[in-house]
């Protein structure tokens, strides 16, 4: 812990009680320069380093092929598949080809 500050309280009621100075100087802390190296160094044993990992992205087809893992999803694409078939048959015995019957 530094300088005893409690991480406990709501920050506000501590920016309310305290107040802006007094909260730069229990953390050790300069209003325009900031923190000083050592103060770094010791921040960064204490509580680690603050960077996070850059996301890596994912490419369209990965993200498809998760999508298609849904049972919903692959119920509805078999579905639309048998529908489109049924109404191809259907609508293909019912009406000659216009194409071969010619002028």
């Amino acid at each position: 812990m530094l300088s005893g500050v409690s991480i406990a309280a709501s920050p506000l009621i501590v920016c309310l009680v305290l107040g802006s100075d007094e909260i730069i100087q229990k953390l050790r802390s300069h209003k325009e320069k900031g923190i000083s190296n050592e103060d770094l160094m010791e921040r960064t044993k204490v509580f680690g380093n603050n960077d996070r990992e850059d996301l890596k992205a994912q490419s369209c087809l990965s993200m498809l092929w998760q999508a298609l893992d849904d049972l919903m999803l692959k119920l509805l694409i078999v579905c639309s598949f048998v529908s489109i078939t049924a109404e191809m048959l259907l609508a293909w015995q019912s009406e000659p080809c216009k194409l071969a019957i010619g002028k």
